[in-house]
């Protein structure tokens, strides 16, 4: 229940409540249609990197992507990677700005897009780790399935069917004993996460390069959806919102959140997850309402 002073505030109306829920279904639509999409061209991209990589013969415990093992295999890896970047760039831009009704509104939200990152990296940087740290991944498949004697179009059925896996596979298990001989680093430290260095992550977490792309992609978009929402709720004159349960899920986080926000909390209040289906109902003074 909606508990506001109506002497001073309008009581919203359905079509508020339904642009409210409209908002969170669009966002939740536009999410998956973008991790779809963004994980098919990161899947793409490392198969037809295993495809070069196999070209080149490497013996599997010294095999890297690294200049001093091939320098013309690194040059092709690399520019398939700076591709994949650009193209997930674009799609994040695409997907963050297609209801910009105005240039101005398009700048404002590309602005909050590319701000929103890992470590202050912004989404440009953090997409550059979790890509590199994708390309470590494909790395110790690759080394993993030549070294136990994959042919090299079942290594690179194995890149594209394991690369969104965030544990190590079962190849590089059989060779957790022979592990200090290899040196792709996702074998050598144990199937543990990897920066683009090559190091390991010290806190050893097995995450996938690939799921925390996806995952920097689309909590960038997002945000920058839920920031338009509440720039156009603030152009439309909204004092606040109300912000009510959109499922009934049991979680705390969103059961605090419940009641008004005001105006200062409009500035860009995060939803509590990104997946959050609450609602936020615009609250209007009845005569700014009146005059608009």
């Amino acid at each position: 229940m909606i508990r506001i002073d109506t002497s001073r505030y309008r009581t919203p109306t359905q079509e508020d409540l339904d642009e409210a829920r409209d908002h969170v279904a669009r966002r939740g639509s536009t999410l998956d249609s973008l991790r779809r999409a963004a994980a098919e061209r990161i899947t793409d991209t490392a198969g037809r990197i295993a495809e070069i990589a196999v070209q080149y013969g490497i013996a599997p415990e010294e095999f890297a992507f690294d200049s001093s093992v091939s320098e013309e295999m690194m040059t092709r890896v690399a520019a398939e990677m700076e591709d994949l970047e650009e193209q997930l760039m674009a799609m994040a831009r695409e997907y963050a700005t297609r209801d910009a009704h105005s240039d101005g509104m398009r700048a404002l939200l590309l602005g909050m897009l590319l701000s929103l990152g890992h470590r202050n990296l912004g989404l440009r940087g953090t997409i550059h780790e979790y890509l590199w740290r994708t390309l470590r991944q494909t790395e110790g498949i690759i080394a993993a399935a030549r070294g136990l004697g994959r042919t090299p179009t079942q290594t690179v059925s194995l890149v594209r069917s394991n690369i969104g896996q965030g544990v190590a596979l079962a190849d590089m298990q059989r060779l957790s004993r022979y592990r200090h001989l290899y040196r792709a680093p996702f074998i050598s430290s144990g199937g543990k996460a990897t920066y683009s260095d090559g190091t390991p992550n010290v806190q050893g977490v097995p995450v996938s390069g690939m799921r925390a792309t996806l995952s920097a992609v689309t909590n960038a978009v997002g945000k920058t959806l839920d920031y338009q929402n509440m720039v156009e709720m603030e152009q439309k004159g909204a004092i606040g919102y109300w912000q009510a349960r959109g499922s009934d899920y049991d979680c705390a986080v969103c059961d605090d959140e419940v009641g008004f926000h005001g105006l200062g909390d409009m500035e860009y209040d995060e939803y509590p997850h990104i997946s959050c289906c609450c609602i936020r109902i615009p609250i209007y003074r009845k005569e700014e309402l009146d005059n608009y």
